[in-house]
């Protein structure tokens, strides 16, 4: 019983893991667990995003999702292997099992960690993946307190029915596994508001929205606030240097500052936000975009962005590498092509990238921010204070109220 229920996690373990993969690649474009769709998808950030593009999420260079997926694999054929060994080589296997599921236990201590006190961010699929990993551990400690001795399928009736048991649990499994990678993945929940039904649907949904939900509810649902829980930073400026390129007005005692990498799908969701507050306020205020390397891949481009910026042409750079944004990071090649599309001279581009030209700004700026105590992206930063909590809506309504606010207070009137 102990290794049917085994094999039972890690197949779900291997279900979760590849359904975390589909959402990273999505970008978290249908929320968190990837079966609703958020009205507004210009958001400060999810929480599994953060969790899955931070600095943690990789271990010695390989995502931990598809860390995850090897190790459930390994438990689940490691299950499967006991149904056809002797005594010997069942004992065999299942210390093998308490040592990698105790490896998985001690890793997950460790994520939880990070997400408690560094990333103060929690993603409810990375979590229930550490609920499996506990579970799967204490079975084997289970096994060992309880002294169960290694049971051998010696008649050849046992094996087959226990085989089959494996085969059944394994098919609906496999079931699970295509629906996620065809419905989920290729359609997406979206696809339920195409025809034939849509029109019924929404007809629905905006009789419910009409009765159930007002202006007041639509507000306590998504307050436009300030991150209370986060101090604000002091000494803020010095995020910013007198070169860092800037839209807005240079007298402006209100500073925004967004701090973001050019491989952060939600980044790239929250910048024409941000674009859309910087043309209305750039005569009241002063707007920074603010590159931030999460991922090590990520530095070159951010070099090439700042290469860019010799030539005046670093928004312009920031959007094209947004615009092809893709797992992995950009390759020198393709920054090159867009370069090339920008009309930069391309010698002091090429130049530049091979003698790390901006190499040591970009590693001096990201030490800088997180001794700031700022490890993911995005974050905006208004005269010092972090804008939005976890998983609050971000609008160009909010950011100018917010602003509004600022000038307000610099004004005399602190309750415009």
């Amino acid at each position: 019983m102990v290794n049917r229920i085994s094999f039972i996690l890690a197949l779900l373990g291997i279900l979760l893991t590849v359904h975390l993969w589909i959402q990273k690649q999505r970008g978290f474009d249908q929320g968190c667990l990837g079966f609703s769709k958020p009205q507004i998808q210009q958001t400060v950030s999810s929480e599994c995003q953060e969790v899955v593009e931070s600095e943690a999420a990789t271990f010695f260079g390989v995502d931990n999702i598809i860390l995850g997926f090897l190790f459930y694999v390994s438990v689940g054929a490691l299950c499967l292997g006991t149904v056809f060994g002797s005594g010997k080589n069942i004992a065999r296997l299942q210390q093998t099992t308490l040592g990698l599921t105790g490896l998985g236990f001690v890793f997950t201590l460790y994520f939880i960690y990070v997400q408690i006190f560094v990333l103060k961010a929690f993603c409810v699929l990375c979590m229930t993946s550490a609920v499996l990993v506990i579970m799967l551990f204490g079975l084997q400690v289970f096994r060992i307190i309880k002294k169960i001795a290694p049971e051998t399928l010696q008649e050849p009736e046992k094996v087959v029915r226990e085989l089959g048991w494996f085969t059944l649990i394994s098919f609906f499994a496999g079931a699970l596994l295509l629906t996620d990678l065809i419905f989920v993945n290729k359609l997406g929940t979206a696809s339920l508001l195409r025809p034939p039904h849509s029109n019924e649907i929404r007809q629905v949904a905006n009789e419910v929205i009409a009765e159930r939900i007002d202006e007041h509810f639509l507000t306590a649902m998504a307050p436009c606030s300030y991150d209370d829980s986060t101090p604000s930073i002091e000494k803020w400026q010095e995020l910013i240097s007198q070169t860092d390129p800037y839209i807005g007005n240079p007298e402006s005692p209100v500073t925004l500052i967004m701090l973001f990498d050019p491989n952060c799908s939600h980044c790239r969701q929250l910048h024409p936000v941000l674009k859309k507050v910087a043309a209305k306020y750039r005569n009241k205020a002063k707007f920074y975009f603010k590159p931030f390397p999460i991922w090590h891949y990520s530095i070159t481009q951010l070099e090439a962005i700042w290469l860019a910026a010799d030539q005046r042409k670093y928004l312009e750079m920031i959007e094209l590498q947004f615009r092809s944004q893709q797992s992995g990071g950009l390759s020198v090649a393709k920054l090159r092509e867009l370069a090339a599309s920008l009309k930069l001279d391309l010698q002091a581009f090429d130049e530049g990238l091979q003698n790390g030209k901006y190499r040591q700004k970009v590693l001096s700026d990201k030490e800088r921010t997180n001794q700031f105590g700022i490890n993911s992206a995005p974050k905006i930063l208004l005269n010092g204070r972090l804008v939005g909590s976890k998983g609050q809506t971000i609008t160009e309504s909010c950011l100018s109220k917010l602003i509004e606010q600022e000038l307000g207070q610099v004004n005399g009137n602190p309750g415009k």
